[in-house]
């Protein structure tokens, strides 16, 4: 073992770890999650490590992947376990904002759109984005990208006429699930929509701003022009 790696592993006794690849949508998705949980959190890029000790936390993940959340002698990977486990560890009092309601409807509803997300959203920018020295780039195959876009043109379609008659994805105020929805739709808004098709899904656009001027978003994803 590695000195780094040893060294984490000291840490980890003392506060949980979370194991990321920065610039992922997914891992913006937690880091913003963290800014309003306040979790006590080590956080390590894995791009940081050596291979020998990527090599050795990939065999520690139960699905041999990242993120990977380290907890006394528990691994939790994947986004939506962290995701979980950050909201229900969490003290914060921004977590009544997050998930309002305990109601059956409005737990399912949440498991409902953060499924939409991983299932239709996050498929579309596995294909049509790289992560290169941790910057977002488009790919350059326009086959891909043709494909990709009717995909996306059915997201917004179905997004826009979702935020037709409401301000936000549940309920009354701004939840996890737009949190999340915003951050996986941020690649789209900086390097695919043009102003017409902004224009043309202006409730989803609308409802962006909304999410967008949090300080809670801004502190990981930055700004983003959306007109």
């Amino acid at each position: 073992m590695t000195l780094t790696l040893l060294i984490n592993f000291i840490l980890m006794d003392i506060t949980p770890t979370l194991y990321i690849k920065s610039g992922k949508y997914n891992t913006n998705v937690i880091l913003t999650l963290h800014q309003f949980t306040n979790n006590a959190l080590t956080i390590v890029n894995v791009n940081d490590l050596s291979n020998e000790d990527l090599t050795q936390l990939l065999e520690l993940s139960p699905t041999g992947s990242f993120p990977l959340l380290k907890c006394d002698d528990l691994y939790i990977s994947g986004s939506l376990a962290i995701i979980n486990y950050l909201t229900t560890s969490s003290k914060s009092h921004n977590i009544p904002i997050l998930i309002p309601s305990n109601s059956i409807s409005s737990i399912s509803l949440t498991v409902m759109w953060m499924n939409y997300a991983t299932d239709n959203i996050w498929p579309i920018l596995e294909q049509l984005f790289t992560i290169e020295k941790e910057q977002v780039k488009l790919i350059q195959d326009e086959t891909l990208k043709k494909e990709g876009q009717l995909f996306i043109d059915k997201i917004m379609e179905r997004l826009n006429k979702h935020l037709q008659f409401n301000t936000y994805f549940i309920g009354s105020s701004y939840s996890l699930v737009d949190l999340m929805i915003s951050v996986s739709l941020k690649w789209f808004y900086s390097h695919l929509l043009d102003s017409d098709t902004v224009k043309k899904y202006n409730n989803v656009t609308r409802w962006m701003k909304l999410s967008t001027n949090m300080v809670e978003y801004k502190a990981v994803n930055g700004e983003i022009k959306l007109l």
